[in-house]
């Protein structure tokens, strides 16, 4: 994968495209796509494909998709008109695509659900076509190479930070502390025979604290 350096500005910059903003080209590509991964029978997906996909998925898709071609668009400086799903067949695009992700700083995550979807997207492309066609030839390929890549992407790149937890010990302390106070303000309030509101609230949070770190 080439290494890529950005400015300031190229990490926090809008790339992709709005969904309702699609040339007609794409967003007629778009449609069939839909239809194509979400039909319940589909004799033309096969393999990982076979079941049709959930809304929440193929929104999903959908974004990746536009943040792809709006990649092309503005980076890359492929004319409107241009744009399609044939540029997921253009394994130079879509690697220059992920560096610029890795570039700013996105989790492995979200380069595998790319890889993921630009697998699907070659499967699509292959569908209908004869079986001896060079489109079905290339998108295997092309499923292969990508296959590849997101496996060393997922491998070569550390997970994401868990955030540090403070001690258990040092937790424990201060809710120790807190019901204390809450005790002493029981045993401070008794004496008058009220107990208020403040001190009944100071009780129940201690309460839970207490249950959170099994005390």
């Amino acid at each position: 994968m080439p290494s890529v350096e950005l400015e300031e500005w190229e990490k926090e910059m809008k790339y992709g495209l709005s969904v309702d903003g699609l040339p007609k080209g794409l967003e007629v590509e778009m449609y069939d796509y839909i239809f194509w991964s979400t039909a319940p029978v589909n004799t033309e997906r096969s393999g990982a494909y076979l079941a049709a996909v959930q809304t929440s998925t193929i929104d999903t898709h959908k974004n990746c998709i536009c943040a792809f071609m709006g990649y092309c668009k503005l980076v890359l400086g492929v004319p409107k008109e241009g744009l399609g799903m044939h540029l997921y067949a253009e394994p130079s695009k879509v690697m220059d695509f992920l560096a610029f992700l890795k570039a700013r700083g996105v989790g492995k995550g979200h380069l595998t659900k790319h890889c993921g979807v630009a697998r699907k997207v070659n499967s699509f492309l292959k569908a209908g076509t004869p079986s001896d066609s060079k489109a079905r030839g290339h998108a295997a390929k092309m499923d292969e190479w990508l296959s590849i890549l997101e496996t060393q992407l997922s491998l070569s790149i550390p997970n994401s930070r868990v955030p540090q937890l403070p001690d258990h010990g040092n937790v424990r302390s201060w809710v120790i502390f807190h019901v204390q106070a809450a005790l002493q303000a029981v045993d401070h309030e008794l004496k008058s025979g009220n107990v208020s509101l403040k001190t009944m609230r100071m009780v129940s949070v201690a309460s839970t604290h207490t249950t959170l770190v099994g005390g």
